[in-house]
């Protein structure tokens, strides 16, 4: 029985052959398959950018604030990195107006808010002030009736201005 290799991606060791490739049904990987573990290497030729040929114990460079025209602007450290990316010119203005939209309508929800507290406080005064109007006139009424007078509570608010 041949041994198979286990899928380099999964670990998995439910590989098999299907012509001359190795297939794994765990994660559906794919790769050929080498009589010798260092072919696949020695097929594999690596550039850099300007396209010269890398061989192993190449020193390299990696820049990663490069200006790309039309690209958000980055950082000015180069050591920095962001998993971020940019947005195309649409998807930005899209994203721009659901944040105003998102703000306005937050906006909204607190005009609405403080107009209903400024209502109810409204109304609890007007409640307020229909109860002592009641309570003067029944004080009035007691009066006129030949009743005792008891002390009855007004306050400024609730005494009509006098005329002259």
């Amino acid at each position: 029985m041949i041994s198979l290799p286990p899928c380099p991606h999964c670990s998995s060791g439910f590989t098999y052959l299907d012509g001359e490739r190795f297939v794994c049904p765990a994660c559906g990987h794919e790769w050929q398959a080498a009589a010798d573990p260092g072919e696949e290497d020695a097929g594999r030729v690596v550039r850099d950018a300007v396209g010269s040929v890398l061989a192993d114990g190449d020193t390299v460079t990696v820049i990663k604030d490069l200006k790309v025209k039309g690209g958000r602007p980055t950082s000015s450290s180069a050591a920095s990195t962001s998993t971020s990316t940019p947005l195309p010119k649409g998807d930005e203005r899209k994203a721009q107006t659901l944040n105003e939209k998102s703000l306005e309508f937050s906006k909204r929800q607190l005009e609405r808010e403080e107009s209903r507290v400024k209502q109810e406080k409204a109304e609890a005064e007007a409640k307020e002030r229909a109860q002592r109007c009641e309570q003067a006139q029944a004080y009035v009424r007691n009066l006129q009736a030949g009743g005792r007078a008891t002390r009855l509570m007004l306050t400024e608010k609730d005494v009509p201005p006098a005329k002259a």
